[in-house]
């Protein structure tokens, strides 16, 4: 059977939510000369039967460590990024039972404010709420339904979660997604990076690592771009900034509700980890 694989060190899988300093972090590791690497999936997932009892999507990772490995290469961090990692839709986010390959891999991920996510997500992308809300009616298909409905709590939730129509997760998709975050080694939100990355990201091998902040697709490089390239404008100035009719606030809400619940907990998360963690490694 396939045991873990002899690496320098366990690598970190970054669970990069759009539109979450994802950039920056992946920056700022290729300044101290760490490449990152996608962790992405086949099209379909073979049986796991080299790892016995090992789900088959860790057994698929762990053999991806070993050829990685064999090629005297030694990952610092790997990515996933939920809808906008095709092969995401094959076997698609975390089940906090079954999805934590622990022998092989830490795990951390970043939140932010989910409305700000959204919105900043719109700007990336050059649309209105019209065209955010109603893509297949706008032709404007980067829209998937995970990215514009409770995207946090679809890709922490599991299969179950990341299927489920527009308007129809519930407290037991929450509920998964919060099982799972508990789970991840780092938890951190963008607002209070400065803080938590120099304690937190000890718990990955970067002691004292300072979050470089990467303009690249950062907000304000999306909306001065969008105010000069024609295709992200309407009426003359950028499409993300048109205001939302009622009807388009309500479903805003509506598609952030369950998000904003999931962030404030990990808002807790990421503050009582840091304050342990910092009184620790002061003793």
């Amino acid at each position: 059977r396939l045991a873990p694989a002899t690496l320098r060190e366990k690598p970190f899988v970054f669970l990069h939510f759009s539109k979450c300093a994802g950039t920056s972090l992946v920056s700022s590791l290729a300044y101290l000369g760490h490449a990152h690497f996608s962790l992405g999936l086949p099209p379909t997932l073979p049986t796991a039967v080299a790892c016995g009892a090992v789900p088959a999507k860790c057994c698929w990772w762990r053999e991806r460590l070993h050829n990685f490995s064999r090629r005297g290469v030694h990952p610092k961090i790997l990515t996933l990024e939920p809808a906008n990692d095709e092969a995401f839709a094959v076997d698609p986010g975390f089940d906090a039972a079954r999805d934590f390959c622990v022998n092989d891999l830490t795990y951390l991920t970043v939140l932010r404010p989910p409305v700000a996510r959204l919105h900043s997500h719109m700007c990336e992308v050059g649309v209105n709420f019209e065209q955010w809300q109603e893509p297949a009616r706008a032709r404007h298909h980067r829209a998937k339904v995970q990215l514009r409905d409770n995207y946090y709590v679809r890709s922490l939730g599991g299969p179950a979660a990341w299927g489920v129509p527009e308007g129809g997760l519930t407290r037991s998709h929450l509920l998964a997604a919060a099982r799972a975050l508990s789970r991840f080694d780092v938890v951190m939100t963008v607002a209070t990076l400065s803080r938590d990355a120099p304690i937190q990201m000890a718990r990955v091998g970067l002691p004292n690592f300072q979050w470089r902040h990467a303009r690249y697709r950062s907000r304000q490089d999306n909306l001065e771009r969008a105010r000069v390239e024609p295709a992200l404008q309407m009426d003359g100035g950028p499409s993300c900034d048109v205001p939302p009719t009622a009807a388009q606030v309500r479903r805003l809400v509506a598609a952030c509700q369950w998000d904003a619940v999931l962030y404030e907990y990990a808002r807790l998360i990421a503050a009582r980890r840091t304050e342990l963690w910092s009184q620790r490694a002061s003793r």
